[in-house]
């Protein structure tokens, strides 16, 4: 993932990190621990996505 991608990401799983730190109620942590698991997804997904032509550099493979 390039950096312009990543740096919003890790500052996003950054702040929830801290939030999950913080003293909050019952409902409030299920809330930020779902945020958490759901931008880890979408932070691996997005990763995944960007790192695809690099790895097939940019051809599909072909289909004989």
């Amino acid at each position: 993932m390039n950096n312009g991608m990543r740096r919003p990401m890790n500052s996003i799983l950054s702040l929830l990190s801290i939030l999950q730190d913080e003293n909050t109620s019952s409902n409030q942590k299920i809330i930020i621990d779902t945020m958490v698991r759901t931008s880890t997804i979408m932070f691996d997904l997005i990763d995944e996505a960007i790192d695809i032509p690099d790895k097939d550099e940019g051809r599909f493979p072909d289909s004989q």
